[in-house]
């Protein structure tokens, strides 16, 4: 074997290294590695299989000599993946519609260092939009510690649909700030 890969041209080598980066780098690898609940956003698992076209033919042209066809591939997949990529950018959360104005108008209704609860229609840790949701309200409202549940006696309600009919009877509305963000106080 190693002597058959002595043998073979540079080119060769880096295409039979190519071929096994296609079969090696592929939606299940990428699910597990980098998405804490296995699933991959359809613009991440289209932009994995472009990758994967890509390289098998850079591989296909580097075994057949065609450079030119090397620097076309190389240079469309770069593009397609950057407009990808920019598009995922801007729409980081899409399912919801709260953004740090009504987080921060809730933050100055609260006392200057109370806990909060936290409660919502979607747990945190289930989806990536519920942690996004979660963490998202825990930044606009640092310094204030945000705790799960509605213990506290001020709680944050982020909810993608507000029904209210499944918060718990001893919280009552303070305010709600429309998109899903609703502030209770709890009943003494």
């Amino acid at each position: 074997m190693k002597r058959l890969l002595l043998r073979w041209s540079t080119p060769a080598r880096i295409a039979v290294v190519l071929t096994l980066c296609v079969l090696t780098f592929n939606e299940f690898i990428f699910a597990r590695l980098v998405s804490s609940d296995g699933v991959l956003d359809p613009r991440t698992l289209w932009s994995i299989r472009l990758g994967q076209a890509a390289l098998a033919l850079a591989a296909v042209s580097l075994a057949l000599k065609r450079p030119v066809i090397i620097a076309f591939v190389i240079a469309a997949a770069s593009a397609v993946n950057l407009s990808v990529f920019s598009k995922q950018v801007e729409t980081t959360i899409t399912d919801w519609t709260i953004s740090e104005g009504p987080l921060r108008e809730l933050r100055q209704l609260l006392p200057p260092d109370c806990r909060v609860g936290y409660i919502s229609d979607e747990a945190p840790w289930t989806s990536n939009a519920a942690t996004k949701r979660y963490y998202l309200t825990q930044y606009a409202l640092a310094p204030l510690v945000v705790e799960l549940g509605p213990a506290q006696e001020w709680v944050v309600g982020a909810f993608r649909t507000f029904d209210p009919g499944s918060v718990p009877p001893d919280l009552t509305v303070v305010r709600d700030f429309g998109g899903g963000l609703v502030l209770f106080r709890r009943l003494h």
